[in-house]
This record gives structure tokens, C-alpha cells and sequence, in this order.
């Protein structure tokens, strides 16, 4: 029994001792931290926070006289010392401002004479300052001065405000708006809308006459009126003899015959070949080669109506007289002399075998010797 009770007592205190665990690890072992922050574990993780008594910034920062050092996102700003009662105590302002309360910080503003708050308060070219409840207040001027007071714009015109500016117009007659009107030379005054309009002088023979259209428009008369229209290029329909269509004044001009006034001299007449003037020797529409001249040992005849020059034929025997050259000999085909290349083998008869053509020349075989 005895045994039983110890055996048991050390069972009880085997199971109640804690199982054997790996060391965990740090996880703020690689984490950095800025100034003022030191790393926490938050849910296994290692986050940095700031440190709830960091060294203070602004211990031995030095701001000099009057002011004091304030930590703003950590770092020392220097400041006027404050009344916590009054803000604007020891604050500095410009000469032409003062310090006011607002929201319980020091502003500076501008002065203002309690007896006339608008003076020296600025306000638009076309607003008043007026006093409201103690306060400057810019508003619209209800009656400001007429710019056209006492603006002298002379005989036949009258001052009207444009902008808040006086402009000087023409008097107008409401009965007759064009009456003493003056429009200038070559302009006459037309009622547009109740409105004088000048406009250009229209002559009745031509309406287009010193009418103003755009410089992609041209007038044309339509119904007895003059009409801007778009410009149509004129050498669109224009075919020229001569070289390329120019628009000179709204009009198709063509070049002119370059042969016009050309001198090709006596016994030739000039022909236009590419655009150029080019001298020909004169050719009867009858007979182009009356009195063309193709030289020694030639003869002129016409071919597709011009006159060409070939090589002198005997009508019996073209080819007498006619020179082909070395190594062609003339043949008569079609009753024309034509050079034909010469066979050497032609005249050529061997004893033994073919005639052969070595180097342009006729070879005949060599006797066969018999063995």
C-alpha cells in the first residue's frame, strides 16, 4: 500500500511539470526604428511606436531671446512666448498691422482707425468702403461718377460708357439711324438691325466693284448683288499649249508659245520640244525633203512624214557602192541593202573533213595520217 501511494505521487508530479518548447525568436530582432520609436510585438509581429517618454527635441535647443522651442513631428520649432491668456502678447506684427485673436492664435492684420474703419481700406475700382456693424465692408458703387461727364468728344459724336470707359460714337437719329452719319470715302451707311453699318460703295454697272471678301473668297454678282463666295482654283478647267497654268488675279493664265518671236534664221522654222523653242530646218508639207540637205553619199527620204537621210542606193544593185564594213558582206533583201556578218567557211573547200571557224578565220582539217 505504501508503494501504491509513492508510485502514484510521482505520476501526478511527472504530468503536472510543463513539456519541454523551443526557444521562440524576436521578431523586433531586424526590425529598425526612427528617432523617438521603439519596436513592439503586436500579434507576432514587430511594429514600431513611439516611445512614450523620448528625449525631448527641444532639450538644450537654443531659440534666443523672446521666443521658445516647440516639438512639432519631432523636431524643435522655435516661437514667440505665448500668454496663454492673450496670444498676441509679445507677438510681432509689421508696423501697418495688429495683432488679433482668432480661434485662440495670434494673427496679424491690418491696422484699422476705430473711428473710420475704411480708412485706408482697399477696395475694386468700381467698390465703395462702407461702414457695417463697426466694420469695413466693400460694396458697388450705387451712383458713381459719369466717366462722360465733361468728356468732349465733338461736332456730330456723343459719349457713351463702355466698360466704365467713355467711348466716343456717332450720333444716331432714331428715325433715320444713318443721318449725318459719316462712314468715310468709298463707304456708304446701311440701318442693320436699327443699327447705322458702314459698308462699301456699290457701283450698279459692278456690283463687286471695291467689295471686301476674305482671301479665300471671291465676289461674284448674283441677282444684281454682289457675293463672297470660296475661291475655285481658275486652272483646274484650264488646258494649256504651253508649260503650266498660273492664277494671276483670280484668272487661268497660260504661258505663251515659246516659239512666239523665236529667230531660227534662214532655212529653219522653230518647233516648242518640252516647253523650249527648238530650231528645225524648214520642211515642205508636200514634200519634206524639197531642199533638205543630207550631205555627201546620202539621200533624203520621208519617212512617217519627215524627212530622213539614208545612204545613196543604185536602184539596179543596192548594194554597189554600199559599205558594211570589215567582216559583213551586203545582201539585197526587199530590194534594200542590209550588212550581213561573212563566213569564213563560205569560199572555203577542204580536202579532208569540215571547214571549221578558228578566230574568225576558216581552218580545214589536216591530212589523217594511216598507221
Amino acid at each position: 500500500m505504501h508503494f501504491t501511494t509513492a508510485l502514484f505521487a510521482t505520476f501526478v508530479a511527472v504530468a503536472a511539470a510543463k513539456p519541454h518548447s523551443c526557444p521562440a525568436k524576436d521578431p523586433c530582432k531586424k526590425v529598425h526604428c526612427g528617432y523617438g520609436e521603439t519596436c513592439k510585438v503586436v500579434y507576432g509581429k514587430g511594429v514600431c511606436k513611439p516611445n512614450k517618454d523620448p528625449k525631448d527635441p527641444c532639450d538644450d535647443y537654443d531659440c534666443g531671446y523672446g521666443k521658445k522651442c516647440e516639438v512639432i513631428n519631432y523636431k524643435p520649432v522655435c516661437k514667440p512666448y505665448k500668454d496663454p491668456k492673450d496670444p498676441c502678447k509679445d507677438y510681432d506684427c509689421d508696423y501697418d498691422e495688429v495683432c488679433k485673436v482668432f480661434h485662440g492664435k495670434a494673427v496679424c492684420k491690418p491696422k484699422k482707425d476705430p473711428k473710420d474703419p475704411c480708412k485706408d481700406y482697399d477696395c475694386k475700382y468700381n467698390e465703395v468702403c462702407e461702414v457695417f456693424y463697426g466694420k469695413a465692408v466693400c460694396k458697388p458703387k450705387k451712383d458713381p461718377k459719369d466717366p462722360c461727364d465733361g468728356y468732349d468728344c465733338g461736332y456730330g459724336k456723343k459719349c457713351e460708357v463702355i466698360n466704365y470707359k467713355p467711348v466716343c460714337k456717332p450720333k444716331v437719329d432714331p428715325k433715320d439711324p444713318c443721318k449725318d452719319y459719316d462712314c468715310g470715302y468709298g463707304k456708304k451707311c446701311s440701318v442693320v438691325d436699327y443699327k447705322p453699318v458702314c459698308k462699301p460703295e456699290v457701283d450698279p454697272k459692278d456690283p463687286c466693284k471695291n467689295y471686301d471678301c476674305k482671301y479665300n473668297e471671291v465676289c461674284e454678282v448674283y441677282y444684281g448683288k454682289a457675293l463672297c463666295k470660296p475661291k475655285v482654283d481658275p486652272c483646274m478647267t484650264a488646258k494649256c499649249a504651253y508649260g503650266v497654268c498660273k492664277v494671276v488675279d483670280n484668272k487661268a493664265v497660260c504661258p505663251k508659245d515659246p516659239c512666239d518671236g523665236y529667230d531660227c534664221g534662214y532655212g529653219k522654222t522653230c518647233s516648242v520640244i518640252d516647253y523650249k523653242p527648238v530650231c528645225k530646218p524648214k520642211v515642205d508639207p508636200k514634200n519634206p525633203c524639197d531642199g533638205y540637205d543630207c550631205g555627201y553619199g546620202k539621200t533624203c527620204s520621208v519617212v512617217d512624214y519627215k524627212p530622213v537621210c539614208k545612204p545613196k542606193v543604185d536602184p539596179k544593185n543596192p548594194c554597189d557602192g554600199y559599205d558594211c564594213g570589215y567582216g559583213k558582206t551586203c545582201e539585197v533583201v526587199d530590194y534594200k541593202p542590209v550588212c550581213k556578218n561573212v563566213d569564213p567557211c563560205a569560199t572555203i573547200k577542204c580536202l579532208w573533213g569540215t571547214c571549221k571557224v578558228v578566230y574568225g578565220k576558216g581552218v580545214c582539217p589536216s591530212k589523217p595520217i594511216i598507221v
